[in-house]
């Protein structure tokens, strides 16, 4: 018998000795055997979504497979179909092969998928890292959605909103002030109106005098007044005598006052 990958030469002078001949191309011949003719490759149908057949033995039955993305319709893989894509929200579990189709599974709590696939299984969710927070949760079909922490943005605006507050509150008490201020002097500027002028006594100076030495006053035959100061007689008249005590520019009187007053008393009798 000849070998796998060769069959029995048709025209044989003795039975004895047996000539065998390799299988052509196409062919093949898997076990021993004393037929004269090999058996057809199949052949392998790329209409189908069957893979190109290549380096085909001549000992082995070549078996045709499906393309990538394809798997065989039925158990004798007549013919490929397309594997079945998992939808929004599920996700790949076992990819699909020559012989099987997807199986597929629905995305888990933390895990979603957002498109259609027969390649990919679930995604797990996004974790939002250090300065950012989780503005919008993940579902099965969508991430989630991470924005950047505003945390100084609001300390910021506190702050602000504190300062802003205590300037209103400056104010107000200043204004406050201020109209109190203006309505008291309002109010005693009307006191002292409804008071009058009489009811103020301007307070006038009192004169500083020089003490005069007088060692004697006297009158004379004609009715004047005679005042002694410091050993010099000054000789007075009654109308001068008269004269307002408090004049502070007379010449003669500049440094006699209390002589003059005690002159004035003199003539009064």
């Amino acid at each position: 018998m000849c070998p796998p990958g060769q069959k029995m030469q048709s025209s044989l002078e003795s039975c004895s000795e047996p000539h065998c001949q390799p299988c052509r191309e196409n062919e093949y011949q898997d076990k021993y055997t004393k037929e004269n003719t090999c058996k057809l490759q199949p052949y392998c149908d790329p209409n189908k979504n069957f893979k190109e057949a290549v380096d085909m033995k001549t000992t082995v039955k070549h078996v045709c497979s499906c393309k990538d993305g394809f798997h065989c319709s039925s158990r004798e893989c007549i013919t490929c179909v397309a594997h079945t894509p998992c939808g929004v929200g599920s996700g790949v579990q076992t990819k699909g092969s020559h012989m099987s189709d997807t199986v597929c599974e629905e995305c888990r709590h933390g895990t979603f998928s957002n498109e259609s696939s027969a390649e990919d299984a679930c995604w797990t969710w996004t974790e939002c890292g250090s300065g950012f927070y989780v503005e919008k949760a993940g579902t099965n079909r969508s991430d989630n959605i991470c924005a950047k922490n505003r945390d100084h943005v609001i300390a910021i605006l506190a702050v602000f909103g504190v300062l802003c507050a205590v300037m209103a509150v400056v104010v107000v008490l200043w204004c406050i002030h201020k109209r109190r201020s203006g309505s008291m002097k309002k109010s005693a500027r009307s006191s002292i109106e409804s008071l009058g002028p009489e009811s103020f006594t301007p307070i006038r100076q009192e004169e500083t005098r020089t003490p005069v030495e007088t060692e004697d006053i006297g009158i004379t035959e004609n009715g004047n007044c005679v005042v002694q100061e410091h050993g010099n007689a000054v000789k007075l008249s009654r109308q001068e005598s008269q004269m307002d005590t408090t004049t502070e520019h007379s010449t003669l009187f500049s440094s006699s006052s209390e002589g003059k007053s005690s002159c004035e008393r003199l003539n009064s009798l």
